[in-house]
């Protein structure tokens, strides 16, 4: 299966967000919604599993080191909830095209790949996961590259034999959470006076032993 899907926006979620956060986002129907009932079921249970285990106010990537075994599925429900096509794709037609699992392709990337198929039957995403989804059109696969070159999408083969099993992140030790802005910077508290220790700091415009009218 070829998937089409917005890294970006997954690795971002990961640098910057929380599970805490996250689950109530799906919680509220702000992520998850293209996911089936049992996928959001999982999903909801994962993140619940890491705000108990006092995991809720890392990041993601922190709680994916941490709990590597919860995070390759939390990963994986994450990239399908940011996947905007899915489409079969025979592990005879990736071998000859060079498309390898695991790895995460751009779309200038696959345009150099040998045998590129002219078409590829498009699969509905909320039917990735029943019994037999059937194909709904035929789909121009340079169309496709195209928009995913125009919405910065990237692409993946997920062998049909892996349940969405989407490249893990080789880079997530590198993913540090964005850097505060001067408004979110902690600031530094007030000073005390050395001989009252347990009074309060002095008020703005205030001295030690003066108070401004």
């Amino acid at each position: 299966m070829l998937v089409l899907f917005d890294r970006q926006q997954v690795i971002e979620i990961l640098r910057s967000v929380t599970p805490q956060h996250l689950l109530r986002d799906l919680e509220a129907g702000h992520v998850g919604t293209s996911l089936s009932q049992q996928q959001r079921q999982e999903f909801h249970q994962l993140l619940q599993d890491w705000v108990r285990r006092a995991l809720g106010m890392v990041t993601l990537r922190d709680a994916l080191k941490v709990d590597p075994t919860r995070g390759r599925r939390v990963y994986d429900l994450l990239c399908q909830a940011f996947t905007v096509g899915q489409y079969p794709l025979s592990p005879t037609l990736a071998q000859q095209m060079g498309l390898p699992a695991g790895v995460v392709f751009e779309p200038q990337e696959l345009r150099t790949r040998p045998s590129l198929p002219t078409h590829l039957p498009q699969r509905d995403p909320g039917s990735a996961q029943t019994e037999t989804p059937a194909p709904l059109s035929e789909l121009d696969l340079p169309a496709v590259l195209a928009q995913a070159d125009a919405a910065n999408l990237a692409l993946a083969y997920v062998p049909a034999d892996q349940e969405a099993s989407y490249p893990w992140p080789e880079h997530l030790d590198s993913l540090l959470p964005p850097p505060l802005t001067p408004d979110q910077a902690p600031h530094p508290p007030a000073p005390r006076d050395p001989l009252h220790p347990s009074s309060p700091p002095p008020l703005a415009g205030e001295e030690r032993g003066v108070r401004s009218l």
